[in-house]
């Protein structure tokens, strides 16, 4: 019977050990979730600030923003919005 308990005994404290692990790759995910977010709520503000711009007559804007809409670089390809 001991030797059954000093069993379950390793168990458990491997299970902790991997329970530790999961809750350290689950907040390394998280981390690199948030700063993809991060990433990308900034991607959306430079296009709004970019496009802000073409509309009140930036050359470099607009040709920025046309050749963006002709790769489909950061934004839906869209020849006729890249014209």
């Amino acid at each position: 019977m001991s030797t059954v308990r000093f069993n379950c005994f390793l168990f458990e404290g491997n299970m902790r050990k991997y329970a530790a692990c999961l809750c350290c790759i689950l907040h390394l995910i998280l981390a690199a979730a948030a700063k993809n977010v991060s990433a990308a709520e900034q991607q959306i503000s430079d296009l709004a600030t970019t496009q802000k711009a073409a509309e009140q007559g930036d050359a470099k804007a607009q040709s920025f923003l046309g050749s963006m809409y002709h790769s489909g670089r950061d934004v839906l390809q869209d020849e006729i919005k890249a014209a």
